[in-house]
């Protein structure tokens, strides 16, 4: 039990720490308010445990047996009249109950926070979108693209589009120049889309 924990505590506290940049950037950056970047990231935690706890209990049992084999404790229990069956028996009690509990976790919790996470993060796009989106101003809003607008009128509805991207790092800049624009979100699937119409390359 000790080794599990510590295993899961190192690998849980290492796959959390690559996150802390992605946290630090929202708050600095992209001045995401805090409460939100902390739910976005607290959000994280359960899809990380469901890696790491599988992970914490391979390695745990791997350093308990494989020290027992080391320090010739096995052979020694051999010789006392201990049956091999008597040492994995516990280890195997604890890793029923820790699949059954993992299964609970996956099908119950790890949705929930998954949802909570997509729902978050929408939540911050469509604020973004709303700070970002300014006449005459590039906006980097999708990734890998440029949108710049002459003019945004009432209901959301921008004239004079332009939008440079690249398909590749090193190919040319390509340029889309469209009448009008707007901005779309569908509230099931948490996505934000930019029409443009009567757009010419």
């Amino acid at each position: 039990m000790p080794s599990f924990l510590i295993c899961l505590f190192i690998l849980t506290a290492l796959f959390i720490l690559n996150k802390v940049f992605v946290l630090l950037d929202f708050i600095l950056n992209k001045k995401v308010p805090l409460g939100d970047s902390l739910t976005l990231y607290l959000s994280l935690i359960p899809f990380v445990l469901s890696l790491t706890v599988p992970m914490a209990m391979m390695i745990a049992t791997l350093l308990a047996f494989g020290r027992l084999s080391s320090d010739m404790e096995i052979t020694a229990f051999k010789s006392g009249g201990v049956h091999l069956f008597q040492l994995i028996y516990p280890v195997l009690i604890f890793a029923v109950v820790m699949t059954l509990a993992m299964l609970y976790f996956n099908a119950q919790i790890l949705p929930a926070s998954n949802y909570a996470f997509k729902k978050t993060h929408f939540k911050i796009l469509e604020n973004q979108a709303d700070v970002a989106v300014r006449e005459k101003t590039f906006i980097k809003l999708f990734s890998g693209y440029e949108f710049y607008i002459d003019r945004q009128e009432g209901g959301g509805l921008f004239k004079g589009v332009k939008v440079f991207n690249r398909v590749a790092p090193n190919a040319p800049l390509q340029t889309t120049v469209a009448q009008s624009g707007w901005l779309d979100t569908n509230q099931k699937t948490f996505q934000l889309f930019f029409h443009l119409s009567q757009g010419v390359d």
